[in-house]
């Protein structure tokens, strides 16, 4: 047996495939969470091709495993995932239709290698770009059950066998006041808006006393409706960055300190909303990548 020639052949054989799937998919953008018919056409693929597939995977309804080989002997259990969620007004900037045909096209290789002994799953991993649908899938620990888990990711520039992904959270934090007309009598208001502002410059103000690898990103979702009108709600989404989780909880800590503040300076009420799944820092496998 041949393993490098066989895998090459069994390649060419299903790159028409992979190809296809990419195309559909980027023409037919779906959002996180939503991405009911490219993880249809995954599924209908895998099981033309005579894999078992478990739908609505880990509870999601837009994930699923399907069973791409099984050796006799096994000597170890790998995973390919394949993301297809696309970005908001952009639709594949990530290039995540590619990303995941190139794991379909390496689960139908490696199906047909006979006596390959190694166990090979391809799982479609959702909800990458906004809530992480691989930390639901971390936390119910599906990857407890692999030795090798992996997925290729596009670049416009060139080829990394590691990358540096930072931990991540996200929130919306939402301010409450009492709306008032502005020029007849604004001293009945709590503005809102004061509050997000406020918390903003707060944010800004912090950030020169952060290490060098902090990243603060915001944004204001809400902010009133008209000039005249004292806005008695506001929104804002900020997402927090950092190379080690440890530190970065430190840093969300401060943030939520500014919100805080802000909405007592300002006489108002605040909450607020975790955006999908806490990120943490990836951690590179040396070994894996030599």
């Amino acid at each position: 047996m041949n393993t490098l020639e066989d895998l090459k052949k069994a390649l060419k054989a299903h790159e028409a495939q992979a190809f296809q799937l990419n195309y559909t998919i980027a023409d037919d953008p779906e959002l996180s969470g939503e991405e009911y018919h490219a993880c249809r056409h995954y599924v209908d693929l895998c099981r033309s091709l005579g894999m078992e597939v478990e739908e609505q995977f880990t509870g999601q309804p837009t994930a699923f495993r399907a069973i791409a080989h099984r050796a006799d002997k096994p000597v170890f259990k790998m995973a390919l995932l394949a993301e297809y969620d696309a970005l908001p007004g952009v639709g594949h900037g990530c290039g995540h239709s590619a990303n995941g045909a190139m794991s379909f096209l390496a689960a139908a290789a490696l199906k047909d290698l006979k006596d390959l002994p190694v166990d090979v799953d391809l799982i479609g991993t959702p909800d990458e770009e906004l809530r992480g649908g691989k930390v639901i899938m971390c936390d119910q620990g599906v990857f407890k059950d692999y030795d090798f888990a992996v997925m290729v990711h596009v670049s416009p520039t060139r080829t990394n066998a590691n990358s540096h992904f930072l931990a991540l959270d996200d929130y919306r934090i939402a301010f409450h006041g009492q709306t008032a007309h502005a020029a007849g009598e604004p001293w009945n208001g709590r503005n809102a808006l004061n509050g997000a502002m406020l918390a903003l410059h707060a944010v800004d103000m912090l950030r020169q006393h952060v290490r060098p690898e902090t990243r603060i990103g915001s944004y204001i979702v809400n902010g009133g409706a008209a000039s005249n009108v004292v806005p008695d709600y506001a929104e804002v989404e900020c997402c927090i960055r950092h190379s080690e989780r440890e530190y970065l909880d430190t840093v969300v800590a401060k943030v939520m300190n500014c919100f805080k503040g802000a909405a007592i300076a300002t006489e108002t009420t605040y909450d607020v909303t975790q955006m999908g799944c806490k990120f943490d820092n990836m951690v590179w496998n040396e070994a894996a990548t030599k």
